[in-house]
């Protein structure tokens, strides 16, 4: 089984394919009880963590490894670090740190792989320089769903694919899985 992992600030995001098909498990920490209703409405196979506090970062490890079945014999692929996230190295440290402890724990045998996000992109859409509309738009249509739809401040529904949390995890999380599937997994047939 590969476990695909976006360890965003935001929006901590969990993919695996269990006997029942595709699961997404993530933390949204800052997404609105609006946001996360729209996000289960569109895809029921999402659902959300409660982390508790104080130890929202230990809580987000230890809820994400309980998910995983202790005979499953896991290897995770977890997205390295980007660009992108310049500044905020630290605190994704210290939340990926307690993950990979946490996954330790849990399972000391397992390998865990670290792609470049580049080269995630690239997998999924063939371009390296991806956008986040670009990965959203081809998980949804690998899975043949529909694509979410953007929201102005109002309610109302506005143009284009939303680039923010939860979307774009989602979509990262089940490309991390599907790298993993393709590259390291025995899933895809390699020629």
């Amino acid at each position: 089984m590969i476990v695909g992992i976006d360890y965003s600030l935001n929006c901590a995001t969990m993919c695996y394919e269990s006997e029942n098909g595709i699961k997404i498990v993530c933390s949204g920490l800052k997404l609105s009880q609006e946001v996360k209703r729209r996000a289960i409405e569109l895809y029921p196979f999402v659902s959300f963590l409660s982390p508790r506090l104080p130890h929202v970062q230990s809580s987000i490890a230890d809820q994400f490894v309980s998910f995983i079945l202790s005979d499953s014999k896991p290897e995770f692929v977890i997205e390295g670090a980007s660009f992108g996230s310049v500044g905020r190295h630290s605190d994704i440290g210290e939340g990926l740190g307690r993950l990979l402890h946490a996954i330790e724990i849990k399972f000391p045998d397992t390998k865990i792989y670290r792609p470049a996000p580049t080269t995630v992109k690239k997998h999924a859409t063939r371009s390296g320089k991806a956008k986040k509309p670009q990965m959203i738009e081809a998980w949804c249509k690998r899975l043949d769903l529909p694509l979410p739809q953007r929201y102005g401040k109002r309610g109302n529904i506005l143009p284009g694919i939303p680039e923010e949390s939860p979307w774009s995890d989602f979509a990262d999380a089940y490309w991390m899985m599907d790298y993993g599937n393709f590259n390291y997994g025995d899933k895809y047939e390699k020629n």
